[in-house]
């Protein structure tokens, strides 16, 4: 469990309660919706099998009743409820996907093929399936798909600095930075873009330079220009 999560649920004397309703993948509450969707990557990271796609999974009832289950001894739910159920899926599927990524990455990436560990390098995952994983990346299909992501990738200049926050809860943890105020959009993409040293990069001050320049210019009948519309002139 998340030390933030065992923390709140000391203070409570009980679980939170995580309600999830019809066509929501996340808690009203944007504060549980965050801690709920940490445990789900923790459980990932510490009980489920990493397997080359998505499909075998869904084809073990048996997996997906005991992700269920952490997820029930974390958080006062019904995991029965469909809602529930489906928003497990689809968190489990996001972090599957990112832990996969991850070990990609570590040990694999770069690493020339003579030299890939045979071993699982973590427990949840067995060697057969890892050995798995190991070829599904060297195909020359996934290959292929490495390099158009990893192109596409290098084509995005404004990366944004929230993380896997949602923006709900990266909101929320503003606090009362506003003074009760509604965050304009221009606002929101200022603190949606900040880096940890409270710093833009150059790409990012460029479009609030160009925000700022052209929210200055005066208009035909004197209204103050819509900042949502010149925002998006000036993203494009």
């Amino acid at each position: 469990m998340g030390k933030g999560l065992t923390k709140m649920t000391r203070s409570r004397g009980s679980k939170l309660p995580l309600i999830i309703t019809s066509g929501r993948t996340r808690p009203t509450s944007a504060l549980i919706g965050a801690k709920f969707v940490t445990e789900c990557h923790i459980a990932v990271r510490n009980h489920i099998p990493v397997y080359t796609h998505w499909k075998k999974y869904r084809k073990d009832p048996g997996l997906l009743c005991d992700f269920y289950g952490k997820i029930a001894g974390k958080f006062s739910v019904d995991t029965k409820q469909s809602p529930v159920k489906g928003a497990c899926n689809k968190h489990l599927q996001n972090g599957v996907r990112q832990f996969r990524h991850n070990l990609k990455k570590k040990y694999f990436d770069g690493v020339p093929l003579s030299e890939v560990t045979t071993e699982s390098p973590v427990s949840s995952t067995t060697n057969k399936d890892w050995l798995a994983l190991v070829e599904h990346w060297k195909s020359p299909h996934s290959i292929r798909i490495s390099s158009i992501n990893r192109t596409n990738r290098s084509k995005v200049q404004l990366h944004q600095t929230t993380g896997s926050r949602s923006y709900t809860a990266h909101m929320e943890n503003l606090g009362d930075s506003y003074m009760g105020k509604e965050p304009s959009p221009v606002d929101l993409f200022r603190e949606t873009h900040r880096s940890k040293d409270d710093c833009y990069s150059s790409e990012v001050q460029r479009v609030l330079d160009e925000i700022e320049e052209e929210m200055s210019q005066p208009t035909p009948d004197g209204e103050r220009k819509n900042e949502t519309q010149v925002l998006s002139d000036v993203l494009g």
